[in-house]
């Protein structure tokens, strides 16, 4: 599951505030079930500019492999650091 939270900067464009995890090991690829009833609970960022925050889920794993569209949660009041808007992680597997 790629989920990666999302903002709106104050023209109401969405931009995406986190990176998809990536690896090249096959470690860190599983699979986790949910029984009926249960369900995640996860944590939105907080800073000092308040914006509408959403959850994007990716339909594929590689950009432009998939005829299926994303999944976005609803929009919700949140908050985010501005840096956000243009920092990336710079993650590297």
């Amino acid at each position: 599951m790629f989920l990666t939270q999302q903002a709106r900067d104050a023209q109401g464009q969405w931009h995406d505030i986190e990176d998809n995890p990536s690896s090249v090991c096959g470690n860190s690829d599983h699979q986790v079930f949910l029984a009926p009833g249960q369900c995640w609970q996860l944590v939105a960022y907080a800073g000092g500019q308040p914006t509408q925050l959403r959850a994007r889920l990716r339909a594929s794993r590689e950009r432009g492999k998939s005829q299926r569209s994303d999944l976005y949660s609803n929009p919700f009041a949140g908050s985010v650091n501005p840096a956000q808007f243009w920092r990336t992680e710079g993650h590297l597997p």
